[in-house]
C-alpha cells in the first residue's frame, strides 16, 4: 500500500501556510518534510508533532492507497497439465501370516 500526504498539502493551502513554516511550527527534521514531499514514508512520530502543530487528526493530513487489483485477463495458468488421479498398487503381494514354531535345543 503506498501513502499520500496530499491532504497535508491542501491543508498547508488552505491555511495560508508555507512548508517550512510548517516544518518550525511541528519542529521536524528537514530531512522528514523532504520524504513527505517525495511521498515516501515518515515515523508516526513525525505525523503526531504535524497533527499537534496544525491541530488536526492524522486522517486530515494523510491517506492510505490500496494496491492496484490484479485485472482479470492476466489469469495464472498452471505450468504443467493435472494428470487424473491413478489407483496406486502395492509392489509385492502381502502373504497371510506364519505361524511361528519355537525352537528347541536338547540338551546333553
Amino acid at each position: 500500500m503506498s501513502v499520500s500526504y496530499k491532504k497535508l498539502w491542501h491543508l498547508l493551502i488552505d491555511r495560508d501556510m508555507k512548508k517550512q513554516e510548517l516544518r518550525k511550527l511541528a519542529g521536524i527534521a528537514p530531512a522528514s518534510l523532504a520524504k513527505l514531499s517525495r511521498g515516501d514514508t515518515v515515523t508516526t512520530d513525525t505525523l503526531v508533532k504535524i497533527c499537534r502543530a496544525l491541530n488536526c487528526d492524522i486522517s486530515d493530513i494523510m491517506e492510505i492507497k490500496p494496491e492496484t487489483e490484479i485485472k482479470p485477463e492476466t489469469e495464472i495458468q498452471p505450468e504443467t497439465e493435472i494428470q487424473p488421479e491413478t489407483e496406486i498398487q502395492p509392489e509385492t503381494e502381502i502373504q497371510p501370516e506364519m505361524e511361528i514354531q519355537p525352537e528347541i535345543k536338547i540338551m546333553p
